[in-house]
């Protein structure tokens, strides 16, 4: 085996490299774990190759797939975000502060009438009817106008107000019930790219341990640019390292990858084009069960297809 640390070749019993100190146990024991997976593997592939252009294709697809899956989580989560962020108001949350201006206008009210209240009494016992009338005038009047004052213009401020945020209440729920409505069709969108991806992986081209975004990635750099066959591939396939390597760009190259599979879906030269090599390939082909499997792969490449067209959320445009 070779060491991890240094790429120096070493015998597969060492534990520890001899050229650089470093510790290969793991090492060993990942080797022997990965064989045991790729003789599992390749048991259950037929003994013919698979066809290249076939094989790239299938990997575009599934690498497209897991990128959508990625965007389409991160916008639903956007969407969550703000409808957390925006809330809902219900009409029992109206604040006014109209009650406290009232109390402010009615303690004074109070008070006189205490006043002229207690000067009709005073007055009343001098038996001065004259001055007693203007006192029971003037009760009467601080009444009414208090009546006046808060009918005419705390009612109709109170009433503006109300208004005024049931307006604005409305215009956030209807925000908010967009936002729901965008999650709902984010969800149905994302439904259907999955089942497709599901199909797609259950051609068993690929190990079920590298289903995951960070394996295809990888994969598909492996296999365009270089004449490795999967089992090779995976065999250098180290997780930890494509993942850090990937981390933090990982949501802007799906983004990148959906824009591109936007536009390639609406180029019918293309599509021709690439469901040409594919049809080709399936007409060519002499073994049966890899006919079969082709064959399934260019449908799902249709589907793939007709869904990225009708996709409201992988459009740049929207």
């Amino acid at each position: 085996m070779y060491c991890k640390n240094c790429g120096s070749e070493i015998s597969d019993n060492q534990n520890i490299c001899q050229f650089c100190g470093s510790k290969s146990k793991n090492i060993s024991s990942y080797v022997h774990k990965t064989n045991i997976i790729y003789e599992s593997f390749n048991q259950k592939q037929v003994s013919t190759e698979f066809n290249r252009d076939i094989l790239i294709s299938y990997l575009f697809d599934i690498k497209t797939l897991e990128s959508i899956k990625v965007k389409l989580i991160e916008d639903k989560n956007k969407l969550i975000r703000q409808a957390e962020k925006k809330g809902i108001v219900n009409k029992s949350n109206l604040k006014d502060n109209t009650e406290k201006k009232r109390l402010l206008l009615f303690f004074p009210a109070i008070i006189l009438l205490s006043l002229i209240f207690v000067g009709m009494v005073n007055n009343s016992f001098q038996q001065s009817k004259t001055i007693f009338l203007i006192f029971a005038v003037l009760f009467i009047l601080t009444i009414v106008l208090f009546i006046v004052i808060d009918r005419i213009i705390f009612e109709k401020a109170k009433k503006q107000r109300i208004n005024k945020e049931r307006l604005r209440i409305e215009k956030e729920n209807a925000e908010k019930i967009k936002i729901q409505d965008d999650i709902e069709k984010i969800d149905k969108e994302t439904e259907k790219f999955s089942n497709i991806l599901i199909k797609e992986y259950s051609q068993n081209v690929i190990p079920k341990k590298y289903r995951n975004i960070y394996a295809v990635y990888y994969l598909y750099d492996y296999i365009s640019t270089s004449n490795g066959t999967i089992s090779e591939a995976l065999f250098h396939y180290d997780f930890y390292e494509i993942k850090n390597s990937l981390q933090d760009i990982l949501l802007q190259q799906a983004q990148i990858l959906c824009e591109l599979a936007y536009m390639n879906a609406l180029n019918e030269q293309m599509v021709n084009q690439n469901r040409s090599i594919l049809e080709s390939a399936i007409r060519t082909e002499k073994n049966t069960e890899l006919s079969a499997k082709y064959a399934r792969i260019c449908a799902n490449n249709s589907d793939l297809t007709a869904c990225i067209k009708m996709s409201e959320y992988l459009n740049p445009n929207r």
